[in-house]
């Protein structure tokens, strides 16, 4: 997979990040939960998880990128998804040198690279006092639904990365 195509996708889920929850039916969403769709995030957390190289600057410095531009695209305030975003996938980078190649693993550095974003998200809204919620409402109505929905997308989404991966890995980020 080279950059190019890499940033078609990465494109692709930005803007599907926006219609995402129009597509579902209205019993599934509950308005007293909020589920945000990070599939950008997902999805660099597993190519820097299936990626054998050591560059894993690289896919955070997509992640910063990417981060601004849903600042740009679906937020008031610049720099916090970009913020967020750039530390979750530092995370997730020092996870995969310590964890398997498997799919609980993977579900395992989603899980934490999404409370790792939402925990800074929230913090530096709650700072600025753009958002006034309590850290236990935040958790039942917003970040456990999220973490439901983008685990979900993880897990529909990991066979086809592995196997992209799999075949591609000569040729990778060459």
């Amino acid at each position: 997979m080279k950059h190019f195509i890499l940033t078609i996708i990465l494109f692709g889920l930005l803007v599907s990040e926006g219609v995402a929850l129009e597509l579902l039916p209205e019993s599934i969403i509950n308005l007293s939960n909020i589920i945000v769709p990070h599939w950008l995030l997902i999805f660099l957390v597993l190519i820097n998880f299936f990626n054998d190289g050591d560059k894993s600057y690289v896919f955070i410095i997509y992640a910063i990128i990417f981060g601004l531009l849903v600042d740009i695209v679906y937020t008031d305030i610049l720099g916090v998804y970009m913020f967020a975003y750039g530390i979750s996938l530092f995370v997730s980078t020092l996870l995969k040198r310590i964890l398997q190649e498997n799919i609980i693993m993977a579900i395992l550095t989603g899980i934490l690279s999404i409370i790792t974003a939402e925990a800074v998200i929230s913090g530096v809204y709650t700072i600025i006092n753009i958002t006034n919620v309590y850290w236990l409402d935040n958790l039942f109505d917003r970040l456990f639904p999220t973490i439901i929905a983008n685990v979900i997308f993880l897990i529909v989404i990991y066979p086809i990365v592995k196997y992209i991966f799999s075949k591609y890995s000569n040729e990778a980020y060459n």
